[in-house]
Order: C-alpha cells, then structure tokens, then sequence
C-alpha cells in the first residue's frame, strides 16, 4: 500500500512538473519560471493599444548576460509590463527579475525594482534610459446633439533617464543640455564639455544625447 501510495505520488509530481514546463518548448531549466500571470485582453472599444510596439516581436531573453529563450513579446506601455507569448500563442506578463534582459527586436529592456522596465539606448559607462509611457483617458459623453463625444483612449508619453557609475540607479532627466551635464559625474561631465565644443552637437534629440554618451569614451 505504502509503495504504491509513493508510485502515485511520484507520477503526479512528473505530470505537474511537465505540464508546467510545457509553457516553453525550449529545454532551458529557467523557462517555465518566466511566465507571471496571464495578460488581459485589449478592450476593443479603447482607441490605440496599451503596447509599444504594433506587433510582438522575436525577443531573446537573458538571465545575467546567459541566454535563455527565444519568444514573440511586446511591452505593454500601461501596465510597465513585458508581455510575453507561449507554444500556444497565450499572452502572460514575464516574472519581473533585475538579473532578466529582454531584447524585443533591437530593444534591450531592463528592470529595477519599484522602477519598472526601462529601455537602453546605448552603451557605455553613461546610460541613456527611455520608458515609453501609455496613459488611458476615459470616454465622454457627447454634450449635445451635435456633438459625437470621445471614445476611451491612450495616449503617448515618454521619460528618459540616465545611470552613471556613481549614480546606478535610474534619474530622470529631461532632454536638455543643462540637465544631462547637471546628472553627469565630474569626469564624465568634463569629458562632455570637451565633445561638446569639438563637435556641432545641438543635444535636442534623442540621437543627439545617444551619439554624445557613446562619444564621450574618447574624450
């Protein structure tokens, strides 16, 4: 009786383990512990979507530099979730881990606890950070006759950030010259200065401040 009671056990604790361990077909021991909880639908009467990109994308991720899977994802923009899909196309929101990179297309996104996901722009000893932000504004109702009213809807906003050796959790900045050269540490700051005036770099857009950072190694 004893035997067949641990037989029974035995086997039901292979079958839960590989049920769980189907969620991704890739033989990683990390895989399974990847999904959190299963992402809900878009509202179809909700104007635009609460993800970054308009499609999922191929995405690889990574424990501390060390692959570990490749899977379609987004990144949902209102929840500061990154979604991603199983073998049977399921969407789940991925377990939130600071040792976890997610390359969604050509986009490594990081995470900090009680930051969120933040997107790298460069490389280098000076991060630049962007979070893309999805902001849902609720429906009004039409005011008269004439009037349709506006439909629920989102809306697109956007932070960066910056992370220096000294300073290793995320600031954030605006993307102005004063504001980066004020979040610099003094040697990185010095170095700026002096690209800066060796080069016709205006520091207005997101290009400028990303070939700037990447620039500021030589200097």
């Amino acid at each position: 009786m004893r035997l067949t009671q641990v037989i029974l056990l035995t086997t039901l604790l292979a079958f839960n383990a590989k049920s769980f361990g189907q969620v991704f077909t890739d033989q990683n021991p990390y895989s399974s512990s990847l999904l959190q909880t299963k992402a809900n639908p878009i509202n179809a009467e909700v104007e635009g979507s609460q993800y970054f990109y308009k499609f999922d994308l191929t995405s690889k991720v990574y424990k501390n530099g060390k692959y570990l899977v490749t899977r379609l994802s987004n990144y949902d923009a209102y929840n500061d979730e990154i979604v991603i899909s199983d073998e049977k196309n399921e969407k789940f929101f991925m377990t939130k881990n600071e040792e976890l990179t997610t390359v969604i297309g050509a986009d490594k996104f990081v995470y900090f606890s009680l930051l969120g996901y933040f997107m790298v722009l460069n490389e280098g000893e000076v991060l630049l950070l962007k979070k893309p932000i999805k902001k849902f504004v609720e429906a009004t109702p039409a005011k008269t006759g004439y009037d349709t009213g506006n439909k629920a809807h989102f809306i697109d906003e956007v932070k960066y950030y910056i992370i220096t050796p000294k300073k290793k959790t995320p600031k954030e900045i605006k993307l102005k010259k004063k504001d980066l050269l004020n979040n610099l540490d003094n040697d990185h700051k010095k170095s700026m200065e002096v690209y800066l005036e060796k080069n016709k770099n205006s520091l207005r857009k997101e290009e400028d401040f990303i070939q700037a950072l990447n620039a500021i190694k030589s200097y």
